[in-house]
């Protein structure tokens, strides 16, 4: 008999492709993840420029947070009791201590755990912050119940005294957070341009001063502030997210790993790869962006 041939059309290349992407559910998980913590300096740096405390928002997560291999981004023997995705902690996107502060300031506070005292205050002071249940209890404070507006981006329709009906679910922060409405809620809008200043947002935001509340969309936050007027005040934001965002602490820097471990990643391993580039690893994450100085150019609004 002849030497039997591969199958028309087969070839290694193909049996290789043909194989599992064990990576796509690491990859798609730290794709979010990424997007989110953008969306969380959006968030920090708008409480930062109107001086406001950041209620967080609930997080969903596509991989545990584990540290050795994943079955399927969950932990193992846990893939049939852990549905996918789930609310994670907050330590699976940002360490929570950092939002303290650093040392020297968490130190020279007078009660322990006690948190800035300001929102716009030196960046090595952290952000003041609410956890994601806190809106929970809003009803108990009717200070705060009474005193609520969403702040929305304006889509050119609408002027500030309209009202809105909520969705039965809708995202909302203070200035990040996802909340509930009932069914009928009514809220009051104030609708802004899209990429002002922080200037420009605090004079536009004057006259509503007395809202105790503010709702803003996740995705709204990173429309409304565009830059700050200040060098400082960019530079202080961006080296608060730097420090909040680091990439070498153990809540910014994760491999994500699945259980899976072919030949080629074998041999990789017997070889004995450079910390970083071990090929079983999806890394997470890349630190976001925050807002830069103004153009001399922006106008401001008449």
């Amino acid at each position: 008999l002849g030497k039997a041939s591969p199958a028309a059309g087969v070839t290694a290349n193909t049996i290789e492709q043909r194989r599992p992407d064990y990576h796509s559910r690491g990859r798609w998980h730290v794709l979010h993840i990424t997007q989110v913590r953008q969306q969380l300096a959006h968030a920090f740096a708008l409480a930062r420029a109107l001086n406001r405390i950041v209620v967080l928002p609930r997080v969903l997560c596509w991989c545990d947070k584990h540290w050795s291999r994943l079955d399927e981004c969950a932990m193992p023997g846990a893939k049939s009791s852990q549905p996918l995705p789930f609310v994670c902690p907050l330590d699976h996107v940002i360490d929570p201590a950092l939002l303290h502060g650093n040392s020297a300031s968490r130190l020279a506070r007078s009660r322990r755990g006690a948190l800035a005292a300001r929102a716009n205050g030196k960046w090595q002071e952290g952000v003041p912050f609410r956890g994601r249940n806190w809106l929970r209890t809003v009803g108990t404070r009717p200070q705060l119940a009474l005193s609520a507006a969403s702040l929305v981006v304006d889509a050119g329709g609408g002027g500030g005294g309209e009202r809105s009906r909520g969705p039965a679910a809708a995202v909302a922060m203070s200035t990040a957070h996802q909340v509930r409405h009932t069914p009928g809620a009514v809220r009051s809008l104030i609708p802004l341009p899209a990429g002002r200043s922080d200037v420009q947002l605090r004079d536009a935001l004057g006259a509503h001063g007395h809202v105790r509340l503010l709702h803003v969309g996740l995705s709204d936050a990173a429309q409304l502030l565009r830059c700050y007027e200040a060098a400082q005040e960019s530079s202080d934001m961006a080296r608060l997210s730097d420090f909040l965002f680091k990439s070498q602490t153990p809540s910014n820097k994760w491999c994500y790993r699945p259980k899976e471990m072919p030949p080629e990643w074998q041999e990789a391993r017997r070889r004995g790869p450079k910390p970083g580039e071990e090929p079983w690893c999806v890394w997470g994450f890349e630190r976001p962006a925050t807002p830069g100085v103004c153009a001399p150019s922006l106008e401001k609004p008449p």
